[in-house]
């Protein structure tokens, strides 16, 4: 069905008005020395948004540059942060067509604009704050926010002509934003410049894509579950259906390879997954799943949402990965689902990317970001919705539309076509005006697909940089924590080059190296670096891209050398050794870096513990704030077991600590000295006596001891001071527990 979205209705009276209002408030947002760039935001009234979506706009001031690129960061009805790219770029506008809507100028928590080149980040909590900013904040289809409706230098029938004029300016969805903007300039009497935008890549090399589908969790993992009247409904089962019937359904198409990671009931571990999708050299990776709220319990939380990247590392792949997600989450939509959005999760334990930044938290994610093509994990309504499992998963018919459309989705983004089409097999990507642009003083590059190149890029064997926006920058940039060094011409500067009056050397990224290139020399059999200026060379030098570590002599060090509270070890030719080596007969670990892995490691999915020179730890006992354990060589320790150390036997807890006194274990009790070992013989406890053997406490047992009989009853109590039956017997008992009739 066409949707029709009233995309720029007040945007166009901005544009047409603004010259109209009072220069106290026209020039407000130049006063702010924060957010001089930008002019105006408007949030279009929920009452004026439709299915496709609510529409934000922000205006930038001239004077800025052009404006390349733009990506908002607000809250959901929910509370939870999200974020999204531009929809679409006109002049000085940056359009955004919200799924869902339902928000406030108080929603919008900051704006990144690239502006002439420039990253610009803008906190717009600060910027409502202030009180002269020039925010739309409208009422209803024909309010206005307060400070216009005091300023209105309109008569009541002009406004209104206005506004019959701003409704012939529609745009039928998203797609059409770019139509309606030239349309609203043009009736304010402005020429609408280029439009820019990003796209992501549509093929491989050779045309042909590759999608990888990863049913979700399978074997012994399975998933959310749920049953309803007396129908289990089952993750692992129903992610296989969908996946093969988006497999069926894509192969109905040109041009493309599909896979799915499983294709039977089995377990697989998460890197398995993607490393197979490596294998096969996947253009995108899907993971097909379904949701449930964190209690499982019945809940009305219904819709399809996408887990994604933050972008923290790979920007251009986070890019493609958006890209494709919106399109599906269309799809779905169409097919009934609720569109929850995009969401993101950043690591809790602090893992890191090359790079640094805080790695994302799902494996499937961060691992394909890593393997370098987009993943997403892609949640197709809720188990524990009874509504969604009968809608959605009720019958095999059901789940086919789900997996058809995740298909048309894919089908659609990669603009692929029907093997009955007519066409030649392969997805060619369309003709595009490839190679070096120019816009005033920025150069961009645009590859074979289109899209602005982004990030590092190697182009006739020379090293650049783009920004979000795809500007080549020049000259001093710091990217990712580092200073980098380009030429005028926006090639990295490498090898030994003057910057600041002295002679440096730099790395293929412009990145100065530690120590600027010299020469090494020879005193006795000591070697030295000389430096370009001819002094020696001291601390950390790379050389030959091997690292080596010279005294404050600059002696060459060889062997052990501690640096900064860490161990390191150099071998004979000064190099600086990694990774597992033997060292005089024992096994050492060292990190990347070179220091010596110390403290608890995991080596091989090994847990191990390693001193300060990263040598194996032998066993031995460990106290902690809770209590002992036992610590083997190899870092591992028993739990809920029994163990002989050096002849004496005890007992640790399912938590790995050593246990002492009385402990039960299934039927039979034992006593355990204070220092963990199992008592054995006669042990007198709260005035009563027991007898142990190997800390088991014995029961309904004869024991001869000394010479002389005793009898323990049930309880594990001596028999003392009266007669018992025993068997068919009875049997006389002194104070002391001497049985007097036993033989």
């Amino acid at each position: 069905m066409k949707r029709r979205v009233r995309v720029v209705a007040w945007l166009l009276t901005f544009v047409m008005l603004f010259s109209m209002i009072p220069a106290e408030i026209a020039g407000a947002a130049e006063q702010k020395p924060t957010t001089d760039i930008l002019k105006m935001m408007y949030v279009e009234p929920q009452s004026m948004a439709s299915e496709a979506g609510q529409l934000i706009v922000a205006e930038i001031a001239d004077g800025n540059g052009a404006l390349t690129g733009a990506r908002l960061y607000y809250r959901d009805g929910s509370g939870t942060e999200r974020e999204m790219n531009v929809t679409e770029i006109s002049g000085n506008y940056a359009a955004f067509l919200v799924k869902g809507g339902g928000l406030a100028d108080t929603s919008l928590s900051r704006i990144e604009l690239v502006c002439g080149g420039v990253n610009r980040n803008i906190d717009l909590k600060a910027y409502r704050a202030s009180g002269d900013t020039a925010v739309s904040k409208v009422e209803g289809s024909h309010g206005e926010s307060s400070k216009s409706r005091a300023k209105s230098v309109q008569s009541d029938a002009d406004q209104k002509a206005e506004e019959n004029t701003v409704k012939r300016v529609l745009a039928d969805d998203s797609a059409g934003i770019t139509t309606a903007l030239n349309q609203a300039q043009a009736l304010a009497g402005a020429q609408a410049p280029k439009l820019r935008g990003y796209s992501a890549p549509r093929a491989g090399s050779d045309g042909q894509i590759t999608v990888v589908l990863d049913p979700g969790h399978g074997g012994s993992e399975s998933g959310a579950c749920r049953t309803w009247n007396g129908k289990a409904y089952i993750e692992k089962d129903i992610t296989l259906k969908i996946s093969k019937y988006t497999k069926k359904e894509l192969e109905k198409y040109e041009g493309v390879k599909v896979y799915l990671t499983r294709s039977t009931d089995k377990y697989m571990e998460l890197y398995q997954r993607v490393d197979f999708g490596a294998s096969v050299g996947a253009t995108v990776f899907i993971s097909q799943h379904i949701n449930s709220t964190n209690s499982n319990e019945q809940s009305s939380v219904s819709g399809a949402l996408v887990f994604l990247s933050k972008g923290q590392y790979r920007g251009d792949i986070t890019q493609a990965s958006h890209d494709i997600a919106y399109t599906i989450l269309d799809k779905l939509n169409a097919a009934g689902f609720k569109n929850q959005g995009i969401q993101y999760r950043l690591s809790e334990t602090g893992d890191q990317y090359p790079n640094g930044t805080l790695a994302d938290y799902y494996g499937i994610v961060r691992r394909c970001v890593l393997a370098g093509f987009p993943g997403m994990i892609v949640e197709h309504g809720f188990v524990n919705n009874p509504n969604d499992c009968v809608k959605f998963y009720g019958s095999n018919s059901k789940i086919k539309k789900i997996g058809v459309a995740d298909a048309k989705a894919i089908a659609a983004y990669y603009g692929l076509k029907k093997k009955d089409s007519g066409s030649s097999g392969t997805n060619p990507p369309p003709a595009v005006d490839t190679g070096w642009k120019k816009d005033g003083s920025n150069t961009y590059y645009v590859k074979q697909d289109g899209s602005r190149a982004t990030g590092w890029q190697t182009i006739d064997g020379k090293v650049y940089y783009f920004n979000a926006g795809g500007i080549m920058l020049t000259g001093k940039q710091k990217i990712s924590g580092k200073i980098h060094y380009f030429q005028p011409s926006g090639e990295a500067m490498t090898g030994v080059q003057t910057i600041g009056g002295k002679k440096v050397s730099l790395d293929e990224k412009g990145v100065i190296i530690a120590i600027p290139a010299g020469s090494w020399t020879l005193k006795g059999s000591t070697w030295y670096f000389k430096k370009w200026d001819g002094k020696n060379a001291t601390g950390w030098i790379t050389y030959k891209g091997r690292k080596c570590y010279l005294n404050k002599d600059g002696s060459m060090v060889k062997r052990w050398k501690k640096i900064k509270g860490k161990w390191y070890y150099f071998s004979g030719n000064g190099y600086m050794v990694t990774g597992k080596r033997t060292l005089g007969g024992k096994t050492c670990y060292f990190g990347d870096n070179g220091a010596a892995l110390t403290g608890k490691q995991v080596i091989n999915k090994e847990t191990v513990f390693l001193n300060e020179k990263g040598v194996l730890l032998s066993n031995r006992w460990v106290k902690d704030n809770v209590g002992w354990w036992y610590r083997y060589g190899n870092g591992t320790y028993p739990k809920k077991k029994w163990v002989t150390i050096e002849g004496k036997r005890y007992y640790f807890n399912k938590k790995g600590y050593m246990e002492t006194g009385w402990i039960k274990l299934g039927k039979n009790w034992y006593y355990l000295r204070s220092d963990g070992s199992a008592k054995n013989g006669w042990l007198k406890s709260n005035g009563k006596w027991y007898y142990l053997v190997k800390g088991k406490m014995q029961t309904k047992s004869w024991i001869h001891y000394k010479k002389k009989w005793y009898y323990v009853k049930s309880d594990g109590v001596r028999a003392v001071g009266k007669r018992l039956k025993i068997g068919k017997k009875t049997y006389k008992f002194d104070a002391n527990g001497v049985c007097k009739n036993k033989k």
